[in-house]
């Protein structure tokens, strides 16, 4: 059963392994781990959930823990937790067919909220991935939801996140830009529990929260607020950042009605 506080998020991502099957030079997570989240870990963060906007399910190479994938889908229908749309990107080296059922599975859960526009499953495709099998392209296309450009990247045109292996590349070659603070927005019920509307919450594979999706596995704890076997420090954290967001509300309203009114 559901314990203690509850949270919506707006966008959650989960990382399910930092397990790789390819060796990509500009991986912002830096060197792989043989490390998959478990069930524990799940079943810790979506006992204190209300609702999910968005989740992503990233790593490492998320076809390589698509039980992982399929268990969140699990833990979500045992809370009733609604989720209106899921995303996933994929080398599509391997264990395409696998992740394609996982993701159908989400399709279909997300579908009982009538909003399936935002339910998308991406190939990365750049100078740094390697080839892979045409077949596994023709049967990801084969979804009503595969992204086809969402991350076909000009890397010599975007900038890279300066963190993991691409901090060993020249900026000469790659231009980069570094990691900012992103800026995470929460409300809070009159019942008590709140929602972070703004802004992305990160799970790690050991259970830690993190205020970032883009940085390194080595520069994790620098991003960490929290983690769900301590929910409670969670929510103390969440409960400040509820405060400030209502002050920094509270000004833009009074500086809007000083603008119409003056």
């Amino acid at each position: 059963m559901k314990t203690g506080n509850y949270v919506f998020f707006d966008s959650l991502a989960v990382e399910v392994t930092r397990r790789y099957n390819m060796h990509c030079a500009h991986c912002l997570r830096g060197e792989a781990e043989n490390k998959d989240i478990s069930y524990e870990v799940m079943d810790a963060l979506l006992r204190h959930v209300d609702g999910i906007g968005v989740v992503t399910f990233t790593g490492g190479e998320p076809s390589l823990n698509c039980r992982a994938i399929d268990q969140f889908r699990e833990l979500c229908l045992k809370y009733d937790i609604p989720v209106n749309g899921f995303y996933i990107v994929t080398n599509g080296k391997e264990n395409v067919e696998e992740l394609a059922v996982a993701s159908l599975r989400w399709y279909s859960y997300c579908a009982k909220q009538e909003d399936t526009e935002i339910c998308g499953l991406a190939l990365s495709d750049d100078q740094f991935h390697e080839d892979i099998p045409n077949e596994n392209i023709m049967l990801l296309k084969g979804l009503s939801y595969f992204r086809e450009e969402d991350k076909r990247t000009d890397w010599d045109r975007v900038n890279l996140i300066n963190e993991g292996r691409a901090e060993d590349l020249f900026e000469t070659d790659y231009p980069k830009r570094e990691l900012g603070n992103e800026r995470i927005a929460v409300e809070k019920w009159p019942d008590g529990s709140m929602m972070v509307n703004e802004g992305n919450i990160y799970l790690t594979v050991d259970g830690n929260l993190l205020n970032t999706c883009d940085c390194s596995y080595a520069h994790q704890s620098q991003h960490t607020i929290g983690d769900v076997f301590h929910m409670d420090e969670f929510f103390g954290e969440m409960d400040a950042l509820a405060e400030v967001s209502c002050w920094l509300c509270h000004i833009s309203t009074t500086l809007q009605h000083k603008a119409t009114t003056d």
